[in-house]
């Protein structure tokens, strides 16, 4: 028997994208520049041949877990200032997960 998907990607990620902060190229280039921000860029591997933003602490997906705790190995201490994070997500598959993130790490200041 076929399986039969209730809420479909594309559903998914619009229901991930509502109502979360978000921000333009255009206005994250500033931030770059004055360095006040963390821009955390969690797309995978193959994704960043696409390029990197300058000075962006680069994570994945999988592993962002662990580069934000600072009991972890992989710990990223870049990822624990108090300047507020910005990601860059893929356009599918990042974006439902970042609620999630923010609701287990507590973070009142991030967008993607």
């Amino acid at each position: 028997m076929p399986q039969h998907i209730k809420k479909g990607a594309n559903a998914l990620v619009a229901e991930a994208l509502d109502g979360l902060p978000a921000i333009s190229v255009e206005e994250a280039i500033p931030l770059v520049d004055a360095g006040t921000h963390v821009f955390v860029d969690v797309r995978e591997g193959s994704e960043h041949a696409k390029g990197v933003i300058n000075g962006a602490v680069v994570s994945s997906r999988g592993l962002l877990e662990f580069h934000i705790d600072p009991d972890s190995p992989a710990h990223k201490p870049e990822l624990a200032s108090n300047r507020p994070l910005f990601f860059t997500v893929p356009q599918v598959a990042g974006p439902p997960l970042l609620p999630r993130w923010r609701a287990r790490w507590a973070w009142d200041q991030w967008s993607i």
